[in-house]
């Protein structure tokens, strides 16, 4: 996301110490991401982990539960969500004009792991982003935030619930006329009538957290570009957010300081406990950090599951894309129609090797 300064911290700056909401049910009084317990949608049938989700979650798939026809006419009785999925999207789609650059995307963020969601450029992974924190509406789906649908909350809600989150922008999203001690304090001096003692111990500790106690005193322009990430870090973690967003945190920086940054993620993720989302195209930081992995591809989910799964996927979109080849159906141009090779399914579940959908 390419938001401006000022901007981009003040929504980063919208995360306070979260409180816990009452869970939604349904009209069975099942809550988004619980299995229902009928047959047929417990665990244990093939390819099926024991919490009751499939190794890999492809396009198309519906998390809440319920069924569709395959083609051919049998049934195929679609998984439940994980339910322990703090963030659960549901059919979300979303276009700009005539282009449409989020379609049908289903899948589910475990809660307390890391999370990450790959593809080539112009995929819409920054899109997906701003959908989930409720900066973009979507034009179909819906979005469960712990429980929560997004879609179509009250803006009072929409404001408490993003309370839930700390952002991480592509460049840090930092003041340039403020230190970094009040570029870290900022959400918690807007945001909660914490006593300014108190600010300085939480300040303190996500400093020393992230390395920086010695450059508090320090303008944006008289640090590094890694510095800067770990900044905006610490201030995305000052509040002590259920969920931290990362919108491409290695942007613009070199190998050995990517590194040390994924590092930082893992440290920070074990320390607070906190769901981590991360939006990246940087394979080598994914095998690194992540827990679990989604490959968006034309718009589209290609499958999402765990990074063991992933990288054992006989998808070639997967396949090319974890490998970094040029030969394979993602081409130099994200938006033309023709990039695939011969013989190639395009039909991105059945790749996949799950059921397709029809």
């Amino acid at each position: 996301m390419n938001d401006g300064t000022q901007d981009g911290a003040q929504v980063s700056a919208e995360a306070t110490v979260p409180s816990r909401v009452n869970d939604m049910s349904d009209a069975n009084g099942h809550r988004p991401g619980e299995a229902s317990g009928r047959p047929g949608e417990a665990s244990g049938r093939p390819g099926e982990e024991p919490n009751g989700t499939t190794k890999l979650q492809a396009a198309g798939e519906n998390p809440i539960g319920g069924t569709r026809k395959r083609a051919g006419g049998d049934i195929w009785r679609q998984p439940q969500a994980q339910p322990d999925a703090i963030i659960s999207l549901h059919g979300v789609t979303k276009s700009f004009g005539s282009h449409t650059v989020l379609e049908d995307i289903t899948f589910d963020v475990p809660r307390g792991k890391i999370t990450t969601i790959l593809g080539p450029s112009g995929t819409g992974k920054s899109v997906l982003l701003k959908n989930i924190i409720g900066l973009l509406r979507p034009d179909a789906g819906q979005i469960f935030v712990d429980g929560e649908p997004m879609v179509g909350m009250r803006h009072s809600d929409l404001y408490r619930v993003r309370k839930k989150f700390g952002v991480l922008f592509q460049d840090g999203a930092l003041f340039g006329s403020m230190n970094l001690y009040d570029n870290i304090a900022f959400p918690l001096r807007e945001h909660t009538r914490k006593p300014e003692r108190e600010i300085r111990q939480l300040v303190l500790m996500n400093a020393e957290l992230v390395g920086l106690l010695d450059h508090l005193n320090k303008l944006p322009g008289e640090v590094s570009g890694g510095m800067k990430k770990r900044a905006g870090l610490a201030r995305a973690m000052v509040t002590e957010p259920e969920i931290v967003l990362f919108d491409e945190p290695d942007s613009g920086l070199d190998p050995v300081r990517v590194a040390y940054l994924d590092e930082l993620v893992l440290t920070a993720q074990k320390e607070t406990g906190a769901t981590f989302f991360i939006i990246t195209h940087n394979i080598t930081s994914v095998m690194r950090v992540a827990d679990y992995l989604g490959v968006l591809f034309r718009s589209k989910l290609v499958a999402f599951g765990s990074r063991h799964d992933m990288t054992d996927s006989e998808n070639p979109v997967i396949q090319q894309f974890l490998a970094g080849r040029s030969r394979g159906p993602i081409g130099m141009d994200e938006m033309a129609e023709n990039n695939d090779l011969p013989g190639l399914d395009t039909n991105l579940a059945e790749t996949a090797g799950v059921p397709a959908l029809t």
